[in-house]
């Protein structure tokens, strides 16, 4: 199985973290029938990290992992993401 970076994440980023702990983290596949399926939730996630990353500093309090597609030819699409809860250090 192939897999595909499409989106970076702070897991990928060291600035994007820069002084906050990581506390908790969540993984997530999303199983998609087809390719076309595939763009429209890399989309989405890609303008939730935009919306996510427009916010004032103090208020990032999570943020995405990074995304890949896992492309097979013949069967659905997944795409896997994660999130992490972060902390900031006093």
């Amino acid at each position: 199985m192939t897999r595909v970076r499409v989106l970076t994440g702070e897991d990928a980023d060291a600035a994007r973290r820069a002084d906050k702990t990581p506390i908790d983290k969540s993984d997530c596949t999303y199983y998609c029938p087809d390719a076309a399926t595939a763009e429209r939730c890399i989309e989405a996630l890609r303008e939730s990290d935009e919306r996510l990353r427009s916010r004032p500093e103090e208020l990032m309090l999570w943020d995405w992992q990074c995304t890949y597609r896992e492309p097979e030819p013949g069967n659905p699409v997944d795409v896997l993401s994660g999130r992490r809860t972060l902390r900031r250090l006093l």
